[in-house]
């Protein structure tokens, strides 16, 4: 809606309680399409991928095994009792019943006594230089994820929390060479953003001859018995169209293509890993930094194409679609599809659920958040208060950096943080190289590839999966 007054009303909550439907039919309707295009250009990689990940490379899928054991026919585990009547079973599901009821059960009456979900180791080194390591240096107790790292192989579940423990050693070195922190020292998702782009660029050289055999099936070269041709020319439709939606309205065609570039990157790398590792972690993917890589790179300059500042405004606004969850769009995507080809689901029965599901989907989620906005207010839902919370900040100062450009305060290059990409990029690459060369090399690169963003939320879980296996 142009209207100021609508707009103020969705922050602050209407009078009436009541959504002006008739202003957001418009708005709702063609961000639908947006959101439908994007999820369709991710599923077309997906379906080009398929083969490949699934019958090639054989990935393991942990979050699919559990779906396929609970649905399992009776007498089909050969040799094993019954999912319901195996004790191994039982056991694992009480330790979780316990462990989380007891938290629920703190919240309602803080005298029953519980485990909590975390533990500060950081808390117990208060001397020089360790303390440097206490910032978010916690065991999260979540056995949900453990019993999840139970799936991964033993090399990857020592990388996860190995590599954890090398990123938090970065700030033991600058403490004892006497170096001042930077800010944003170890620059989590910088390192994240470097180690993505360097295992995409493995992924894409393991997966040559596939995407070879690909491009051939769809330019009519060979036989096209996997249906190739439409999901490549949706990928190619539906990526230029995403573009233009940005384009239309000022912003550059290579900013947007390299924008849009990134947020597919991130994607498939982060469903690659996540079919191999099964961390269920939302934030396994860098965080912010398809925008971030730009600004942090090439500075403000470059973006202000013709002394518009439309580059940098819409990279703004789009800190919704990169410092969100979209990512994971497409690890359900291939997850349902190794799913119906484990259950004899045919690919075309199962896409239309998913298309359908994703429709409706957006159409309640849109009308459930718009009818609570007016009720309440965005910002008072979002932090308590008409300032917003969290995601309000982000956005604001988004919005904060692009009016100090236009005050004269240009953005420069940040080389500590370019820094930091460049070298997870060269780390990632050897690590690569490592494991190709040596068979039995412990260190797998996902592990530093799933780690880089959070992995205080998960380095745990993984540790004592690798214990007792």
């Amino acid at each position: 809606p142009k209207d100021p007054e609508i707009v103020r009303q969705m922050y602050e909550g209407a009078d009436d309680g009541k959504t002006p439907w008739h202003h957001w039919a418009q708005p709702v309707a063609a961000w639908i399409g947006f959101f439908l295009i994007l999820w369709l250009t991710l599923y077309c990689v997906t379906w080009i991928m398929r083969r490949h990940w699934i019958d090639n490379e054989r990935l393991t899928f942990p979050l699919v095994q559990v779906p396929l054991v609970l649905t399992e026919e009776t007498g089909e585990r050969a040799g094993q009792l019954p999912l319901h009547k195996d004790p191994l079973m039982w056991v694992g599901f009480g330790i979780s019943f316990v462990h989380f009821a007891s938290i629920m059960l703190h919240a309602a009456n803080p005298a029953v006594p519980t485990l909590g979900t975390r533990f500060d180791i950081g808390a117990l080194f208060t001397e020089h230089p360790w303390n440097s390591l206490a910032p978010y240096w916690w065991a999260i107790y979540n056995p949900l994820l453990a019993g999840l790292a139970y799936f991964a192989s033993q090399d990857l579940c020592f990388s996860m929390f190995f590599f954890f423990f090398l990123i938090k050693g970065v700030f033991v070195f600058y403490t004892l060479a006497g170096y001042r922190y930077p800010a944003g020292l170890p620059f989590f998702w910088e390192q994240s953003a470097g180690a993505f782009f360097a295992i995409a660029l493995f992924y894409v050289w393991a997966g040559r001859h596939h995407l070879a055999k690909v491009l051939r099936a769809a330019l009519g070269k060979e036989a096209d018995g996997e249906g190739y041709r439409l999901p490549v020319v949706g990928l190619a439709l539906g990526f230029a169209a995403l573009c233009y939606w940005y384009v239309s309205v000022g912003m550059s065609w290579w900013v947007a293509a390299l924008f849009f570039g990134m947020v597919i990157l991130f994607a498939v790398v982060f469903t690659r890993g996540r079919a191999e590792s099964g961390v269920p972690s939302l934030a396994s993917f860098p965080f912010w930094q398809a925008s971030r890589q730009l600004k942090s790179f090439l500075g403000s300059a470059p973006l202000l194409a013709g002394g518009s500042h439309a580059n940098l405004t819409f990279l703004g606004s789009l800190i919704f679609l990169h410092f969100g969850l979209f990512p994971q769009t497409m690890t359900h995507q291939i997850e349902s599809l190794k799913l119906a080809q484990e259950r004899g689901v045919s690919r075309r029965s199962i896409t239309w659920v998913m298309v359908l599901g994703m429709a409706l989907g957006l159409a309640v989620t849109f009308h459930t958040f718009l009818s609570l906005y007016y009720e309440y207010g965005a910002n008072v839902l979002a932090g308590g208060t008409f300032s917003g919370g969290y995601h309000v900040a982000i956005a604001v100062g988004e919005y904060n950096e692009v009016s100090g450009v236009l005050a004269g305060t240009p953005l420069l290059p940040d080389w500590n943080r370019n820094g930091y990409t460049i070298g997870a990029f060269v780390v990632t690459l050897v690590l690569v190289a490592l494991r190709m060369r040596y068979l039995h090399f412990p260190l797998h690169p996902l592990g530093y590839v799933m780690t880089a963003s959070y992995g205080y939320a998960y380095w745990f879980s993984f540790f004592v999966v690798w214990l007792v296996k």
